[in-house]
């Protein structure tokens, strides 16, 4: 269906380049392969199927973030603003879709380490 705009995306702009260098590549990854993360998403068992739409669950799909505790932690901020609107593209979608006939529920889970 087509990717989601770099200029959408929100930069942290962080004066640690280890952030910064993370942000960028999610942001690009997120801005060039949007279709692919998406459907990787209805992949996990935690999302239903797509049905359960989550910007910390999506998180999960940058490889950076994913790889361990102590990096989801270190790169919760690198990566929070394009899971967040990769989430919201995905809900747009799925609101237009014919398929979908019941309510859809966004929430926001707070992860505590």
């Amino acid at each position: 269906m087509g990717n989601i705009d770099f200029k959408v995306i929100r930069r942290r702009n962080f004066d640690d380049p280890i952030l910064e260098k993370v942000e960028n590549e999610t942001i690009n990854l997120t801005c060039t392969q949007t279709d692919k993360l998406l459907e990787e998403y209805k992949k996990f068992p935690q999302s239903h199927n797509g049905h359960y739409i989550n910007s910390d669950l999506m998180q999960m799909l940058y490889p950076n973030y994913r790889e361990s505790k102590e990096n989801r932690a270190k790169f919760y901020l690198s990566v929070g603003n394009s899971a967040a609107c990769l989430a919201n593209e995905y809900y747009r979608r799925q609101i237009k879709s014919k398929d979908v006939d019941k309510c859809i529920y966004i929430c926001r889970t707070i992860w505590c380490w």
